[in-house]
């Protein structure tokens, strides 16, 4: 009963990278579509020469 074999420690690091992955990509969706809708609530500028 020594230390975690080095398998132990992949295991451990797939199960926690690919929920934070998961994370991670959903947190980038939201802000990217957070930023696409407030960019079309602005009013659209009058250019005028």
């Amino acid at each position: 009963m020594g230390s975690f074999s080095i398998w132990h420690w992949l295991i451990l690091l797939v199960l926690f990278c690919i929920p934070a992955g998961i994370a991670l990509l959903v947190w980038l969706i939201v802000r990217y579509s957070q930023k696409r809708a407030s960019a079309r609530q602005l009013p659209p500028h009058d250019q005028q020469p």
